[in-house]
């Protein structure tokens, strides 16, 4: 009987850490070029309106100035006030940590394991099968939208 409960532990040990290292590891495979090679996303909107936008907030939040006006889009605007800015994104404090490519490339690749494992908590709240859950949270996160809209992250 021991022998038999610790089976089972063991086989709910694998399943608990299983499913957190798949959702992780599905994203590189998908995403192999993005994750080990650099400048895959430059181009689009993320290097016209992206990048210039995460590298003015991390200049002026670096010295300790808020950014409160964009003078580089037409005659300027207010830089909270621009949707796409991103100003109080949580994901923004990576471009204080990091330079900036890797920042933006960290800041689009991490909305694959968040997308993945927010779908499948979503459908196993709904009382959905673990493997239906996966299937749809795969479907959707490496639906033609999702994986199409990484060069335009704004």
């Amino acid at each position: 009987m021991p022998d038999e409960s610790k089976q089972v532990d063991d086989m709910r040990t694998r399943r608990a850490w299983g499913l957190p290292a798949l959702m992780l590891l599905l994203p590189v495979g998908f995403f192999f070029r993005a994750f080990f090679w650099s400048d895959v996303f430059i181009a689009g909107d993320t290097l016209r309106a992206f990048y210039p936008m995460r590298a003015f907030w991390a200049a002026r939040v670096a010295v300790f100035d808020f950014p409160e006006w964009f003078a580089f889009d037409g005659f300027g605007q207010s830089f909270v006030g621009i949707f796409v800015s991103g100003a109080f994104h949580p994901t923004a404090l990576l471009h204080l940590l990091l330079p900036l490519g890797v920042a933006v490339k960290a800041t689009i690749l991490s909305c694959y394991p968040l997308a993945l494992f927010g779908t499948w908590a979503l459908l196993r709240r709904y009382d959905v099968p673990r493997a239906g859950a996966l299937f749809a949270a795969v479907g959707f996160t490496f639906s033609g939208y999702l994986v199409c809209i990484t060069h335009n992250p704004t």
